[in-house]
């Protein structure tokens, strides 16, 4: 080797720097001012879900598979319910890193390293995953071991060894404890061999079926295939077989709730998904640049057909089960197809770029495309990142997000302004307490800023969706106001739950907490008996 020559290793440090400074921006750009937007409803619901799942005392939690994996990796970190918000915000934030790497991983495989390192700068900033990622959900969890399996499927068809369906199944597996709704992406395997894999001739054995089946995979893949899938059926077996059993002691589990997913009219939820979509990319990618990687999609379609239309495939899969069935969607359902996406983009750009310069040259070709990503980033993705860590509620998201995570009942703006000024409240007499009833959604997740013993003594009945129970409500109120000298109601009037005149009691308005762009108002009040009224 002469003196000049680089070392194998050395290239392979120069190659992997970038990768490893972008993994490091991506988890900066999550975890910094983690704590900038309030707690989210679900967020309050997974944390206190971890809590109790390594008990094993509530077996509908621990075994329930719907969103298993998320619980049981922030619960073995074991955070004190008052830092659990940021604690668990940055072990999430930790766990995209998979995700990250794989992006990579699957953009080198299938076109080199430029493209797998273009498709990490996208997955790093993308405001998409920018909103989503810097919360407690379980979409980035399913989506990293979803990507996975992607990387997986691909060694599994250009190489089928028992391993390699061996690691195709254990990523499926992950994704779909993850998040139910990343079980499509059991089909990631087949589409990799229908588009990346060798097509052999299929000999006559005299077995029909063997036939058959070897016009649609072909013999070699078998062995693999059968790992993964085996692998797939034995993990999930305990998870299918204890809702039977729920079932059948007549305790059955809500694995997805009923009124995510329909059973009938799917063309109208297709008609209403795919614009909503479409609303979704331009929301938060802005409208040129959704113009462009529609445009880079399609080239890559037209120059590398196989390889992209695998990862168009790998898309759709765990996207067609939400364009389907689930009628207005939130738009953290899309997170499992993003990935991949990048990479189908990155692919069409860089593709692109080559086409350009045996036009004008490959200097200014490769110019231009950084003009072009440059321009992006100045303009929409860095300018997201800043608001995301300074000021939330500058942030430009689509209008559904903007229900969902500023102005709604899910939403916790309010809940901790409340809590501050509840504690400035006078204490009971009788408790040196203030006792509080709450009705609002969240009040589980006031939990997260109240410290169990603390002075705050916050009731939060069960009072149905339809306001059903609000016996439950009438029942915290008066046996406080039975054995203390001052009781508080904190509301969500707005809210189409309970109806605060059924209530029969007496309310004065405290304090009203307004949530942003004018959504649903966290009123707290005063109580007091009729009779004392």
């Amino acid at each position: 080797m002469s003196a000049t020559a680089p070392a194998p290793r050395s290239k392979t440090a120069a190659r992997l720097a970038p990768v490893v400074a972008l993994l490091l921006v991506a988890f900066f750009v999550r975890a910094h001012a983690a704590l900038a937007m309030p707690a989210f409803n679900d967020e309050s619901l997974h944390i206190r879900r971890s809590e109790i799942v390594w008990t094993f005392e509530n077996p509908a939690t621990s075994f329930t598979a719907g969103k298993l994996l998320g619980y049981y990796w922030l619960g073995a970190f074991g955070f004190h319910r008052l830092d659990a918000l940021h604690g668990g915000r940055l072990v999430y934030a930790l766990a995209i890193l998979i995700g990250a790497a794989a992006t990579y991983r699957v953009g080198r495989a299938l076109f080199g390293h430029a493209v797998g390192l273009l498709a990490l700068l996208f997955y790093t900033v993308a405001p998409y995953l920018v909103f989503y990622e810097r919360m407690i959900l379980a979409d980035q969890i399913a989506a990293a071991f979803g990507m996975l399996a992607v990387w997986a499927a691909i060694r599994l068809a250009r190489n089928p060894t028992r391993r390699a369906g061996l690691l195709s199944g254990a990523f499926v597996s992950l994704a779909a404890l993850a998040k139910l709704t990343a079980a499509p992406f059991a089909l990631v395997s087949l589409v990799a061999i229908w588009t990346l894999g060798e097509r052999s001739p299929v000999s006559p054995t005299g077995a029909r079926w063997r036939d058959r089946l070897a016009r649609i995979v072909p013999p070699r893949y078998w062995p693999a295939l059968g790992t993964a899938y085996a692998f797939n059926i034995l993990t999930g077996l305990p998870f299918i077989l204890f809702p039977i059993f729920r079932e059948v002691q007549q305790e059955p589990v809500l694995l997805v709730g009923t009124n995510l997913f329909v059973t009938s009219g799917f063309h109208r939820v297709i008609a209403e998904n795919i614009p909503a979509l479409g609303e979704m990319l331009g929301g938060f990618f802005g409208a040129p640049a959704v113009i462009v990687a529609a445009i880079a999609v399609v080239w890559a379609l037209a120059v590398a057909r196989r390889r992209a239309l695998f990862l168009a495939l790998c898309v759709l899969l765990p996207w067609s089960i939400i364009l389907v069935l689930s009628p207005n969607p939130s738009n953290r359902y899309w997170l499992l197809g993003m990935p991949p996406l990048f990479v189908l983009v990155a692919a069409g750009l860089w593709r692109g770029a080559d086409a350009l310069a045996r036009r004008v040259g490959r200097i200014p070709a490769r110019i231009g495309l950084a003009l072009l990503i440059a321009t992006w980033l100045a303009g929409i993705a860095l300018p997201f990142v800043w608001d995301a860590w300074h000021d939330p509620l500058a942030l430009h998201v689509p209008e559904h997000d903007r229900w969902e995570y500023y102005t709604n009942f899910s939403s916790g703006y309010g809940w901790r302004e409340a809590v501050d000024a509840m504690h400035a409240l006078p204490r009971s007499e009788t408790s040196g307490r203030v006792p509080v009833v709450s009705t609002i959604v969240g009040c589980h997740a006031l939990r997260l800023y109240v410290p169990e013993d603390g002075v705050l003594n916050i009731k939060c009945p069960f009072f149905g969706w339809e306001g059903e129970h609000i016996d439950n409500v009438i029942a915290d109120l008066e046996g406080f106001l039975a054995a203390e000298s001052v009781t508080y109601l904190l509301a969500e009037p707005d809210a189409p739950f309970v109806d605060l005149a059924r209530l029969p009691v007496r309310l004065a308005l405290v304090e009203r907490f307004e949530r942003p762009f004018g959504g649903v108002a966290v009123d707290l009040y005063r109580v007091t008996s009729r009779e004392a009224g």
